[in-house]
C-alpha cells in the first residue's frame, strides 16, 4: 500500500508535524523521528498526532525501535514499526505506571475503532497539559484488553488491519450510532450479496449478447449473391467516323471524337573513339628569288606573251614543296632580247621575278631548311620553267604534332551504336501517359527524323586520354480517344440497328464499360474495338470497328422485383424463366438464411455473359 513519510527535523514544532500529517496525499503516513526528538517526548503531542489523524482520516505509524518513544505510541494507541519496510503493530504496555494508570488498565495491542478514536480527540479539547493527557488516557483506556485479559501472547495485528481501522467486527448487540448512542440489537441477517455478484453479472451479459447474437443474425447477418449468366451473341460492327482537336466541335454521339495528343521526347548517346592523325602542327615558311638568266633562248611571241609565276605555284626542294603564297609577272617591256638577223633571239640581261613568298606544302620540323641556290625547281609546264635560276631563304617555322580527329568513317561507325527504343515500347509508354481512360490509335503514332548532334565535328581535334561524344534525340507523338466516348457511339449505334425491346446491347467492346447490369469485370474480357485507316490529312478520318455483345434485356429492377423477400428456390426459377437466361446461382450468407432480405443493399447481383 502507498504511504507517505514525513521525516522530523530537529527543529520541528508539533505544529509542523500536524499540518505535514493533514497535507499528506495518502492515508498512511510514517512519521520518522530523528534521534532526539524533543517534540516527541511528550505524551501530549503523541495525543494531538492522534486527534489530528483521526480527523484527517489518516493512520498515523511511528517508525522508531526508541523505547521511550513505543510506549508514548502506546498510550495514545499509535501503531509502531522498526523500519519504513517492516509491518507495524500496536505495541503493548509492560508497565503502566509510566503513565500513572493501573496495571488493571493495561493493554495489548488492539486495533481502536474510529469512534473510539473520535471520543478521544473530542475529550482533549477540555483540557490543558496534565490534564488533557489524563482526559485522554481515560478515554483510552477502554478500547484495550487488560493486562490480565491478554496474559496468552498474540500475534501483532497486519499494515492492512491497521489501514481498515473501521472495519473491525463489533458485538452487533453494542452498535453505536455516528453520535456513540448504542443501537437497538438486529434481529435479522444481511444476505452477503457479494456471493452472487459474480453469477449475477455474468447472466446479465450472456442474456446481453443472446440478444445481440439474434438481433445480428435475423437483422443485420442475412444477406445473398444473385449470379445471373446471360446468353449473348456477339455482332460485327463497322462505322466511319471523324475526328477533331477541337474541342468544340466535338460530337461523340454523332461520330465526331475529340483527339487528346502526348508526346515524348527519346535521346541516346555514346562516346566513340577517333582513328583518324593528322600533323596540327606549322608550315615552315620563307622566300625564293627566281630570275631567267640572260642569255635564254626567246620567241617575239614569248616575249609578248610575258612571264607569269601565279600564286600556287610548287616550287620542290628534293622530297619537299613549298607554294607561293603570292603571284609575280614580268611584262614584254621588260624583256630585253637581241635577234641577230637568222638567228634565234636571246634575253640580253637577267630577267627577274624578285623574291616569292612560300610555305611549306604540309606541317613539320622537316621543311625547316637553310638558304640555297641550288636544288629548287618550278612544277610547272611554262616554256621557262627549266631555265630559271632560284635562291631562296631560309625556311622557318615547321613544326609536327600528330593528334587525333574524327573522321566520317568514325562518325558513321559511331550513328549506328546508337539505340533508341522501339516504337511499340515508345507506344507503350505513351499509352501509360493517357491512362486507362482513353484508347490509344496506334496508326496515329509519327516520330521525327533522328537529330545526331556529336563533338567535335569531322577532322575536329579530339583531346588527348578523351574520346568524342555523340548523341541522338527523336520526338514522337501519338492521339487517343476517350473510352467513354467510344462506349457511348457504339451503344447508341449498335442499339439503333437491335430493332427489338427485348434485346440489349451488353457490350460494346470497350474495355471497362458495358452495361449497368454487368459488374463482373471478368465477363469483359481485352478490348475488342479498333481503329482502321486512320487518315492523318486535314480532315481525320478512320474506321470504327468492334464486336458487339446482344443479350435479353435484363435489369437491377427486374431482378429485385422477383428476388427481394423470397425463397432462395423461387428466386432460382423465377429468374431462370427469363427468355436468355441460361444459368442462377443464388447464394445466402449464413446456413440459416433461406429468404433473399427485402433490403437492396443486402442483396449482390453479378450478371455475366456467356457468349
Amino acid at each position: 500500500m502507498n504511504k507517505d513519510v514525513i521525516y522530523i527535523e530537529p527543529e520541528d514544532d508539533i505544529t509542523d508535524i500536524l499540518a505535514n500529517i493533514k497535507g499528506a496525499k495518502n492515508r498512511v503516513v510514517a512519521l520518522v523521528p530523528p534521534k532526539k526528538a524533543g517534540v516527541l517526548r511528550s505524551a501530549v503531542n503523541f495525543k494531538l498526532i492522534a486527534k489530528t489523524a483521526t480527523r484527517a482520516d489518516k493512520v498515523v505509524v511511528l517508525i522508531s525501535n526508541d523505547e521511550s518513544l513505543v510506549k508514548l505510541a502506546a498510550a495514545a494507541a499509535m501503531p509502531v514499526a522498526k523500519n519504513l519496510q517492516s509491518k507495524p503493530q500496536l505495541p503493548k504496555i509492560s508497565n503502566s505506571k509510566e503513565f500513572g494508570e493501573e496495571p488493571s488498565d493495561v493493554i495489548e495491542g488492539k486495533k481502536a475503532s474510529k469512534v473510539q478514536v473520535k471520543d478521544n480527540t473530542e475529550e482533549a479539547k477540555e483540557g490543558e497539559g496534565d490534564e488533557e493527557l489524563e482526559s485522554v488516557n481515560s478515554e483510552v483506556r477502554p478500547a484495550f484488553k487488560t493486562a490480565k485479559e491478554d496474559s496468552a501472547p498474540k500475534k501483532s495485528e497486519k499494515v492492512d488491519d491497521v489501514i481498515e481501522l473501521d472495519g473491525e467486527k463489533d458485538d452487533p448487540k453494542e452498535k453505536k450510532d455516528f453520535r456513540g448512542i448504542k443501537a437497538a440489537p438486529f434481529s435479522g441477517k444481511v444476505p452477503n450479496f457479494k456471493k452472487y455478484r459474480i453469477p449475477i453479472i455474468a447472466g446479465s451479459i450472456a442474456v446481453v449478447l443472446l440478444v445481440v447474437f439474434l438481433v445480428w443474425a435475423n437483422v443485420v447477418a442475412p444477406a445473398a449473391d444473385i449470379a445471373i449468366k446471360i446468353k449473348t451473341s456477339a455482332v460485327n460492327f463497322a462505322e466511319k467516323v471523324t475526328f477533331t482537336t477541337n474541342a468544340e466541335n466535338t460530337r461523340p454521339n454523332e461520330g465526331v471524337f475529340m483527339l487528346e495528343e502526348k508526346s515524348i521526347k527519346k535521346t541516346a548517346e555514346a562516346e566513340f573513339e577517333a582513328t583518324k592523325e593528322v600533323d596540327k602542327g606549322e608550315k615552315a615558311s620563307g622566300t625564293i628569288t627566281v630570275k631567267l638568266p640572260a642569255g635564254t633562248v626567246i620567241t617575239h611571241d614569248q616575249r609578248k606573251a610575258g612571264l607569269t609565276i601565279n600564286a600556287g605555284t610548287t616550287f620542290v626542294f628534293g622530297e619537299i614543296a613549298f607554294v607561293a603564297t603570292e603571284g609575280r609577272s614580268i611584262a614584254e617591256d621588260d624583256i630585253g632580247m637581241i635577234c641577230p638577223r637568222g638567228k634565234s633571239c636571246t634575253t640580253n640581261e637577267d630577267v627577274s621575278f624578285g623574291a616569292i613568298p612560300v610555305v611549306a606544302t604540309e606541317n613539320g620540323d622537316k621543311y625547316n631548311i637553310a638558304a640555297t641556290t641550288n636544288g629548287w625547281s618550278l612544277n610547272s609546264t611554262a616554256w621557262y620553267a627549266g631555265s630559271l635560276n632560284f635562291a631562296s631563304s631560309e625556311m622557318t617555322g615547321g613544326t609536327s604534332k600528330i593528334v587525333k580527329v574524327v573522321s566520317k568513317e568514325d562518325l558513321e561507325n559511331a550513328k549506328s551504336s546508337l539505340s533508341l527504343p522501339s516504337n511499340t515500347e515508345i507506344i507503350n509508354d505513351l499509352s501509360k501517359e493517357f491512362g486507362d481512360g482513353y484508347f490509344v490509335i496506334n496508326d496515329s503514332f509519327t516520330s521525327d527524323e533522328a537529330k545526331y548532334t556529336n563533338t567535335p565535328d569531322v577532322d575536329g581535334e579530339v583531346e588527348e586520354g578523351k574520346k568524342a561524344k555523340i548523341s541522338v534525340e527523336k520526338n514522337y507523338k501519338i492521339y487517343a480517344v476517350k473510352r467513354s466516348d467510344i462506349n457511348d457511339y457504339i451503344m447508341a449505334k449498335a442499339g439503333e440497328g437491335i430493332g427489338d425491346d427485348t434485346q440489349s446491347v451488353y457490350w460494346t467492346g470497350v474495355t471497362g464499360f458495358s452495361k449497368d447490369v454487368i459488374k463482373n469485370s471478368n465477363s469483359v474480357k481485352k478490348d475488342k474495338v479498333f481503329f482502321e485507316n486512320f487518315s492523318k490529312g486535314d480532315e481525320m478520318s478512320a474506321k470504327l470497328k468492334s464486336t458487339v455483345f446482344i443479350g435479353p434485356e435484363i435489369t437491377e429492377d427486374m431482378v429485385y422485383e422477383k428476388a427481394l423477400g423470397k425463397k432462395t428456390g423461387e428466386v432460382q426459377t423465377a429468374i431462370k424463366s427469363i427468355n436468355g437466361v441460361s444459368e442462377v446461382n443464388v447464394k445466402t450468407s449464413y446456413f440459416w438464411v433461406h429468404k433473399i432480405p427485402d433490403d437492396k443493399s443486402k442483396v449482390h447481383i453479378d450478371v455475366s455473359l456467356v457468349e
